[in-house]
């Protein structure tokens, strides 16, 4: 007696239509072992047939190993055969042959007969074969349905003991990652869910994961092949050819779905041959196919196939370590593509290109770049261990996946771990001090001090004595962000002396630039003229070159910040605007968090309207450092200021919840910047006064009735301004030049010519040209000589 069907009630309606439809008389329905094909079929015979009229016959024939006794099985349903089988007329002759894999070769040709000698007969076949005949129509049963109000669920729920159902009602959550874990294949959610009792559905998920699915099933008039996991795979089998099993110990392997190419490489075979042998297994019921977000197909091992030939592959060491070789390098030759590809989508707008399919990939082989580190790793290969993790840093890091597939600590325990182990090994301390720096930089800038601290210890302990400069230059820009994180600046001065030029002599000009950043901020509280003129050389030297952008964003944050602090909030605004849209082309969290932050305090919120996009982007900033685990806000003190005044201007208009990229980028397009009288700084809302005399920058206010024009224009060499105000000073400047028009400004005091101007700031002369009549424009200056002054007269 069939088991009460839970679920597949649209597959089951789906059937019984088939079988109305006239000429549709043989129905294969196939699909992975303990899917429910057979209870799927009786269930559709127990629908159809009319009693009295039609007749049921189901032939098992798990029983049988030889085509031949298959074969005569069904040839005696035929007329005169001597089986009693009359059907009145009318009726229609319902036959369920069931499990029929291991005996296709004998079940084909019967079916054929058996058909053509009856014309009343309709056949249903269960098996995880088709019967590959013209007249048969396959049907792939699939999976029960998931979620809190699934099939999987109800399924789960049913088959647990009366005695414990209320176990079941206290776990829910690890019910469902049960379901979810046993992707809704009816005869594993049985066997689990009949072993609750002495065991939790926390500790049946706990077993679940490490591969253990149970052994014995409690119900007695069960056939065998449904008594575990293990019979059923088994029992199926004798119907695979060698060259399928040998396949499937090979990608058993692989946690995620495998495309062709990926096949390829890991069986190390032609692409003709990988093909052929996937579709073979798609054919078997063994592989699932779907569609690629990249086009084409790919094709996922359902867990509890994989777990069974995973098991099958230990059995064969050496064929075992052979596979996972291989698998390591096929992955960390995927992650090397995925990197150059992300790398090559940073000059494409946010969500173009090809990186959401790369991250989409990255996150999917997650769990593989885990079992290859894992490999390498026990192979004592600590260095490919090491390469594998260096690889997933534009991912995770640089492009926001950290927060979908791990977390941050746990990708740096793993760096911190294989670097450690690579530094004991000869000649193995000068990458293992590379990578440890490089993982103390994103310690730093997601807010991990003390982590920072420690890695930066290891790196120079590690740093071998012949390292080059360049090495020894990064640990002390290291230490010194370190020292003035903790507010240790007068240690941190002396330690910049020569390792900005030993970074520039090797070429390292991203590290040269985040040095000069950590040496501008030093300086910002004494000169912040000083810091500002660094921050534009460093971005005027990472302008023409391939460079890292989010280091040349870093910089551009901290020049944002400090015209802020000086007033110059339209060029402030600009800047952290332009930050924001290059960092969403990554979404690097910590940076963009850092400059949408930065973009809110110099936006304007006159108007509820303004409001509303200020408080987006600051919900934005504050929603990737909760999901990506970013400690600290280096800008705290102009964004409480900036939260206050929101709060004290009421309740702002429109919900926030969960704000994506997308809805940042377009809150920072419709930012406006804000008045200068009105943008925080760091160190709080300060006096006209006091602003306009840090360095000189401010704009004096203007007289009351004096218009625009007037107080913008200046007459003569000497540069007066009109019976209206004072002579004009480089504060104008810096409220009316945009960030470009200031640094041609600045280079023409320092004396150069418009060819030079060129060469350093890599742009055409025709385009000095260009900025400089507007900058003398708005300024009122007749001639560069005069700019010049204008410049010098706030030095």
């Amino acid at each position: 007696m069939a088991l009460r069907l839970v679920g597949h009630l649209g597959e089951l309606r789906d059937i019984c239509e088939l079988l109305d439809l006239p000429g549709e008389r043989l129905l294969t329905l196939t699909g992975l072992a303990g899917i429910g094909k057979s209870t799927l079929a009786r269930a559709a015979f127990d629908a159809k047939a009319r009693p009295g009229l039609d007749r049921l016959l189901v032939l098992e024939m798990s029983d049988l190993t030889d085509d031949a006794e298959a074969y005569a099985r069904l040839c005696a349903l035929l007329p005169g055969a001597g089986e009693d089988v009359d059907v009145p007329p009318g009726g229609r002759l319902l036959v369920l042959v069931d499990d029929c894999d291991v005996v296709i070769g004998g079940v084909v040709p019967g079916v054929c007969r058996l058909l053509a000698a009856r014309p009343e007969a309709a056949v249903i076949c269960a098996s995880r074969l088709p019967l590959d005949i013209r007249a048969e129509h396959i049907h792939p049963v699939h999976a029960l349905s998931l979620g809190p109000h699934g099939d999987a669920v109800r399924l789960f729920t049913e088959r647990v003991s009366p005695h414990y159902r209320h176990v079941v009602a206290a776990e829910q959550h690890e019910v469902l990652e049960i379901c979810e874990h046993a992707e809704g294949i009816p005869l594993v959610l049985e066997l689990v869910a009949e072993a609750v009792g002495p065991l939790s559905p926390r500790e049946l998920l706990h077993r679940l994961r490490m591969g253990r699915y149970g052994r014995h099933r409690r119900l007695r008039d069960l056939p065998e092949r449904h008594r575990s996991i293990e019979h059923a795979l088994a029992w199926g089998e004798a119907a695979l050819a060698h060259e399928d099993t040998e396949l499937l110990k090979r990608l058993s392997v692989c946690d995620s779905p495998v495309d062709v190419a990926t096949a390829r490489r890991l069986l190390d075979t032609s692409s003709e041959q990988a093909v052929h042998g996937l579709g073979t297994l798609v054919h078997k019921s063994l592989l699932m196919s779907g569609a690629s977000d990249r086009g084409g197909y790919q094709f996922t091992m359902p867990r509890v196939i994989r777990d069974h030939y995973r098991r099958e592959l230990e059995r064969e060491p050496q064929m075992m370590s052979a596979v996972r070789r291989r698998h390591a390098a096929t992955t960390m030759a995927l992650l090397a593509q995925v990197r150059r590809d992300l790398r090559a989508s940073s000059s494409v707008p946010a969500g173009g290109g090809r990186r959401p399919e790369r991250l989409d990939i990255a996150r999917s082989r997650h769990s593989d770049v885990h079992a290859a580190v894992r490999y390498l790793r026990e192979a004592g290969q600590h260095a490919e261990a090491l390469r594998l993790l260096t690889l997933l840093e534009e991912p995770l890091l640089r492009h926001g996946l950290v927060a979908r597939c791990t977390t941050f600590g746990e990708y740096v325990d793993a760096m911190e771990s294989v670097a450690q182990c690579l530094a004991e090994r000869p000649r193995g301390g000068r990458p293992a001090a590379e990578a440890m720096v490089m993982t103390a930089g994103w310690a730093m800038t997601w807010g991990q001090v003390d982590r920072a601290r420690s890695l930066l210890a290891q790196a120079d302990a590690a740093c071998p004595e012949d390292a080059p400069g360049a090495l020894r230059a990064r640990i002390t820009a290291g230490r010194c962000e370190l020292l003035r994180r903790t507010g240790r600046d007068a240690t941190a001065r002396p330690l910049l002396a020569g390792a900005r030029s030993d970074l520039l002599a090797a070429g390292r000009h991203s590290a040269a630039a985040t040095l000069v950043r950590t040496e501008a901020l030093l300086l910002a509280a004494e000169d912040p003229r000083a810091a500002e003129r660094l921050l534009l050389g460093a971005d005027r030297d990472l302008a023409g070159r391939r460079c890292d952008p989010l280091v040349r964003a870093a910089v551009r944050i901290e020049l944002a910040r400090l015209l802020r602090d000086s007033g110059r909030t339209t060029a402030a605004h600009g800047l952290a605007r332009e930050a924001v849209a290059v960092l969403a082309r990554s979404t690097a969290p910590p940076h963009l968090a850092a400059a949408a932050d930065t973009l809110a305090t110099v936006s304007a919120v006159s108007t509820p309207a303004e409001r509303e996009v200020v408080a987006t982007l600051l919900a934005g900033a504050a929603e990737l450092r909760t999901s990506c685990g970013i400690g600290g806000e280096e800008d705290g003190v102009a964004l409480t200021t900036l939260r206050a005044a929101l709060g004290a201007a009421g309740p702002v208009p429109g919900g926030h919840g969960r704000v994506g990229t997308g809805q940042l980028l377009a809150a920072a397009r419709s930012a406006r910047p804000a008045d200068p009288d009105q943008a925080p700084s760091r160190g709080g809302p300060r006096p006209l006064a006091a602003r306009t005399a840090v360095g000189g920058y401010d704009r004096p206010p203007r007289a009351a009735g004096v218009p625009a024009s007037a107080a913008a224009t200046s007459a003569g060499s000497g540069g007066t301004s009109t019976a209206h105000g004072p002579s004009r000073t480089p504060h104008d400047a810096a409220g009316e030049l945009t960030p470009r028009q200031y640094e041609v400004a600045l280079l023409v005091c320092e004396g150069l010519t418009n060819r030079q101007i060129a060469r350093r700031m890599e742009i055409s002369e025709w385009t000095v040209v260009n900025h400089l009549r507007l900058v003398m424009r708005k300024l009122g200056c007749p001639s560069r000589i005069h700019v010049a002054r204008l410049m010098r007269g706030g030095r």
